[in-house]
């Protein structure tokens, strides 16, 4: 509060001080950049040649996209992407390719989305945040977990 009022009693003036004699004090602002709080995002290259998601090479910037990460498969395949290991990314955007997740963990920690096939035959994919898959859901073995909304929009037969 003593702050505030400091403040403003800088820039106050009394009637009773003599114009001639009050000095106009002038502020200067300062702005400071803040740092930056965007997700990295890591995009699907095919690469490497293989449908593996645990291989570096089919990822920019060579590396397996990590829990910091938003990772983007927007590159058209031929075939379905196979998980397996212990994986987590941010969130998922995939526009393009069918995933299959075979053995080990993906997890999501954002609203994520994927436009074709998703089958789980092994393993657990935890959702945290909302998941909309465009093709099929198919589950065979394995668990899908997590606190956010599964939403499957297959209109196929």
């Amino acid at each position: 509060m003593s702050r505030l009022l400091s403040f403003f009693s800088f820039f106050r003036t009394t009637p009773s001080t003599p114009a001639s004699k009050r000095t106009r004090h002038k502020a200067r602002l300062a702005l400071e950049q803040l740092e930056n709080r965007l997700v990295p995002t890591v995009s699907w290259t095919g690469g490497a040649g293989t449908l593996n998601w645990s291989d570096a090479a089919n990822w920019s910037g060579h590396a397996v996209p990590s829990s910091a990460d938003d990772a983007i498969v927007n590159v058209a395949v031929g075939g379905p992407i196979k998980i397996s290991g212990t994986n987590a990314v941010h969130s998922l955007t995939d526009v393009s390719a069918s995933l299959t997740l075979q053995a080990g963990s993906l997890s999501l920690a954002a609203a994520s989305s994927i436009s074709q096939n998703l089958a789980i035959q092994g393993g657990t994919l935890t959702s945290s945040g909302s998941l909309v898959v465009g093709g099929a859901l198919s589950q065979s073995n394995g668990v899908l977990t997590g606190g956010g909304m599964v939403r499957v929009r297959f209109r196929g037969c």
